[in-house]
């Protein structure tokens, strides 16, 4: 976590952490569980103390009222600021490790892929060359019958390598020689008899 929003957030929570570990001892007070209750009470801490420095450093106006005492007035701004501030860092904070722990999730789900050999970087070169999107329908079925068929196999999976092997190749060869119709019209007559095979 860089910027100004981390920086602030490992300050609040520095405060925090300070602040419990006097009350309860660093060890519980460096709890995970305490994470909230540590960055909102630093986050009050801390701007209570900027704003009574602030109360003593700064020249107030002349029109504030003869008894005002500017440290506390201060302190307590500085602190209700502390405590907002520090609520929308947990958000913010909250969300980006959220995102994080999606994205780790999604790792490892696609290691998992790999190593069962669906290793989904690998798409049908040909099919996308004659069809013009990795996303197009017939790409996702022969993607699909490869997951679902091919790759339970020790020949089927020697056939996805082989095909990965060969396939760059062979779609740069359609691509040069004008051949996506010819060929799009042969991939779709595969797809019908996948289709047929497996309904039929």
């Amino acid at each position: 976590m860089g910027g100004i929003a981390g920086g602030l957030f490992a300050v609040f929570e520095g405060a925090g952490f300070l602040f419990f570990s006097i009350l309860i001892g660093p060890k519980r007070g460096g709890a995970r569980s305490l994470r909230t209750h540590r960055v909102v009470a630093g986050g009050i801490l801390f701007m209570a103390g900027l704003g009574c420095i602030a109360g003593f450093v700064w020249k107030h106006p002349e029109w504030l009222p003869p008894d005002y005492y500017p440290p506390i007035v201060d302190a307590a701004i500085g602190a209700g600021s502390g405590l907002i501030l520090s609520v929308i860092l947990l958000a913010y904070i909250g969300g980006i490790e959220e995102e994080e722990r999606d994205r780790k999730r999604e790792e490892e789900r696609r290691r998992q892929r790999i190593a069962k050999g669906l290793d989904p970087d690998k798409g049908c070169f040909i099919a996308t060359t004659v069809f013009g999107s990795a996303d197009a329908a017939e790409v996702a079925q022969l993607r699909a019958w490869r997951d679902a068929q091919l790759l339970h196999s020790p020949v089927g999976r020697f056939v996805v390598s082989l095909y990965y092997a060969v396939s760059p190749s062979a779609a740069d060869l359609i691509e040069y020689a004008h051949l996506k119709t010819p060929v799009r019209f042969l991939v779709r007559l595969f797809i019908t008899f996948l289709h047929e095979s497996e309904h039929g």
